[in-house]
């Protein structure tokens, strides 16, 4: 069984030599050659792939991934260009091109009453690996499986030519696919230098520790869930505003908050002024990067419930030890500036 689906190939009308007739009309030029390793992954022997592979929490929607591509891949101008062998020199060029999208997503498709949904996703990507991309469109694509397997709701399989990045430069790309969704809360560049705005609300202790009582969590806990809840009235009204209807928050906004953890080994109260003798000075924290899920919830304690969840996750992984460990690690091989980067 194929279980690869075809590649529809992307026809370019090109000059002679190697020009697009869209860059004619512009008057530009915008030919740019391979560098050396780039061009090395094209020889025989060394025409490689990268495949990467990302299992989903949740159900694919190609839409969504359909739309974040086009605002992230295809504006790095190497995953909107052709390759083109220039016959008369040996060498390589970049030429830009016109990108169709959905000739780069591939919707597999899948019996989904398969006896071993784990075993046709190893098969997918082995015999994915030794099927080329078509050299007449650039060299990547996106393969989408709605199946569910053993970790998984459904997976993303990425492929891209070597001689598009190496490692580290496709992972940048790829994150860059998961920053945080753009809301009336996310400033532009710069906005952490600007004068802040403090608004005090007072709420009752009592009350918080009386609904901590009740739903078996921490102070913590019901603060995060009073927040979510908040952030979503918020939301909700500036979004109504900007529509001048009274609209609801997009279900799929993604946002999220950073949460620094005590890593000691005590959090005792202790009288002392001796720094040398209880060596508790100091700032041993780790952080999380903590999803907060913006939605309307019927019952309001499902906020807590939601945050109480979420918080016991994190304090069961090893997340805040490993931000610790790796921000000292870095800012003792790399310096403050860089290890600053880390949290930004």
């Amino acid at each position: 069984m194929d279980i690869i689906p075809s590649l529809n190939p992307l026809t370019i009308r090109t000059t002679k030599n190697g020009e697009t007739i869209e860059d004619i009309k512009k008057g530009e030029d915008h030919e740019q050659p391979l560098s050396p390793m780039a061009r090395l992954f094209h020889e025989p022997g060394s025409n490689v792939y990268i495949i990467g592979i990302m299992g989903s929490k949740t159900k694919i929607r190609p839409d969504v991934f359909k739309e974040n591509l086009v605002h992230t891949f295809l504006k790095n101008r190497r995953f909107s260009s052709l390759q083109v062998f220039d016959k008369e020199n040996g060498s390589m060029k970049w030429i830009p091109t016109h990108v169709n999208i959905d000739d780069h997503v591939i919707i597999a498709k899948l019996d989904h009453n398969m006896e071993s949904p784990d075993k046709f996703v190893e098969d997918y990507i082995s015999n994915l690996s030794g099927s080329p991309i078509e050299n007449t469109k650039p060299l990547w694509d996106l393969h989408i499986l709605d199946i569910k397997t053993s970790e998984a709701e459904g997976i993303c399989v990425f492929r891209f030519h070597h001689s598009l990045g190496d490692g580290m430069s496709l992972m940048n790309l790829l994150l860059s696919c998961t920053q945080d969704t753009k809301t009336p809360m996310k400033g532009s560049e710069g906005v952490e230098q600007r004068p802040r705005r403090f608004v005090i609300r007072s709420v009752s202790l009592d009350d918080i520790k009386f609904v901590k009582r009740a739903m078996n969590a921490t102070l913590n806990d019901v603060v995060l869930g009073a927040t979510q809840a908040g952030l979503y009235r918020y939301l909700h009204r500036r979004y109504s505003e900007t529509d001048g209807n009274n609209v609801d928050v997009p279900h799929d906004i993604r946002l999220r908050a950073t949460v620094f953890f005590n890593l000691r080994t005590s959090t005792t109260i202790e009288d002392f002024t001796d720094t040398s003798k209880h060596g508790t000075w100091g700032n041993k924290i780790g952080y999380s990067l903590l999803p907060f899920k913006i939605a309307l919830r019927k019952d309001p304690l499902d906020y807590i419930r939601d945050a109480k969840a979420i918080m016991d996750r994190k304090k069961a992984s090893l997340e805040p030890l490993f931000t610790y460990s790796f921000a000292n690690l870095v800012h003792k091989f790399f310096g403050i500036k860089v290890a600053g980067k880390l949290k930004s």
